[in-house]
């Protein structure tokens, strides 16, 4: 199973490679556990999407690059749930 890890979706505007930022100062102990190519699962209060692990050494931060083609939006799937229970 991937490791899932919260994120802000709006720090991929700032990454002209549509990557997105891992904020590890909010998550000090998920640092020792990134490597680059490691897959994960970022997720919010709206959606998830698979994505790979990435380091960029100029700017000393961790970032995922999203494989947009796996995403869910959670709030559907939400809405979905409760429409059958």
């Amino acid at each position: 199973m991937s490791m899932r890890i919260y994120v802000d979706f709006n720090t991929m505007t700032m990454n002209p490679q549509e990557r997105v930022s891992i904020n590890t100062d909010m998550q000090p102990d998920l640092a020792v556990r990134l490597h680059p190519g490691l897959s994960v699962v970022l997720y919010d209060e709206e959606m998830e999407v698979e994505g790979t692990v990435e380091f960029d050494p100029e700017h000393q931060q961790w970032l995922v690059q999203p494989h947009w083609a796996t995403r869910h939006d959670l709030r559907l799937l939400g809405k979905n749930t409760s429409k059958v229970a």
